[in-house]
């Protein structure tokens, strides 16, 4: 079994282009070195975030705040564009010739590799604007533009690709409003580091530090269950929140009233529930990799460069 990983504040945010679908999961360890799981919250403001963490920490406890949200680029898009790191590229979002990166583009005819989401809303088959996202690009697939991470694998189907901006699936405009609000603000600040782009895990939790890693639920929940589950249905997410309680049991990580009453109701009978329960999904996904329940993979140099990792992803 993996060892633990030195973490005193662990933080999952649950992410959306909506405020109001902004949730945020906090555990803590006590001085007896056993963890306590808290119930899910409204992240409130996105620009405070890292700073609330900071503050909460303090200087002597180490943070770990997971975002679900992509925290890279495809290494087909960053071939494109010359960048061989992505936190040297990113701060030149929103300066020229990167004035446009944070709107979807309308037309085809908007896309450049300076403005590579796209569309700004759906209007035709999805196939056919897939298509034309890759020409303008310049890559040969919509597989190009997803990264390693996000790649289908045995029991998991493909994640959307970063820069394609509408259906169920699409992420590309939550990672636009959490990479201006919370991604670019932490590489100003010196208390955050970003993984895996800044070294490894165990290192860049120093005392003080807040580090950010990208997380993603459905990989959480395949790993703290094997049952599957209906998010928007209140009684499959019921049945689900049972399986978390066994799994808090096992894992020896109480849980405080707040979260207890969430787990008794289903995070609610309204589908909504689903943001707040992804936001604690995620949380215990974060505890099992920091208790050293699964192992942490730490991605080889393309993946530390540009494109980035999901924490707790095995790469097979």
């Amino acid at each position: 079994m993996p060892a633990p990983l030195p973490v005193d504040l662990l933080a999952a945010a649950d992410w959306s282009v909506s405020e109001r679908k902004r949730w945020l999961a906090l555990a803590q360890r006590g001085a007896d070195g056993r963890w306590r799981a808290g119930g899910a919250r409204p992240v409130g403001r996105a620009e405070t975030l890292v700073a609330r963490l900071a503050r909460r920490a303090g200087a002597r406890r180490r943070a770990l705040l997971g975002l679900d949200l992509p925290i890279g680029v495809p290494a087909a898009y960053a071939a494109r564009v010359g960048a061989d790191s992505f936190l040297a590229w990113a701060p030149g979002l929103g300066a020229p010739p990167y004035e446009a990166f944070f709107t979807p583009a309308a037309t085809a005819a908007e896309i450049t590799l300076h403005r590579p989401f796209y569309p700004e809303r759906a209007r035709r088959a999805g196939v056919v604007r897939q298509a034309e996202l890759c020409a303008a690009l310049g890559v040969p697939g919509f597989d190009a533009l997803r990264r390693a991470c996000d790649r289908a694998r045995p029991g998991r189907r493909a994640a959307e690709a970063l820069f394609w901006t509408v259906g169920g699936k699409q992420v590309g405009k939550a990672a636009l409003a959490g990479w201006r609000d919370v991604v670019l603000p932490a590489l100003r600040d010196a208390r955050a580091a970003i993984w895996p782009f800044q070294g490894e895990l165990a290192t860049l939790l120093r005392p003080g530090a807040v580090v950010l890693a990208e997380i993603y639920p459905a990989d959480a929940w395949r790993r703290l269950s094997a049952a599957p589950v209906s998010k928007r249905d209140p009684a499959s997410r019921l049945a689900a929140c049972a399986a978390l309680g066994r799994w808090l049991r096992a894992a020896g990580v109480s849980a405080s009233r707040r979260l207890s009453t969430q787990l008794a109701e289903g995070f609610g009978r309204r589908p909504d529930g689903e943001d707040a329960f992804d936001a604690v999904v995620a949380l215990l996904g974060m505890l099992d990799v920091v208790l050293g329940r699964t192992a942490l993979f730490e991605p080889e140099q393309e993946a530390r460069a540009v494109e980035g990792w999901i924490l707790g992803l095995d790469p097979g």
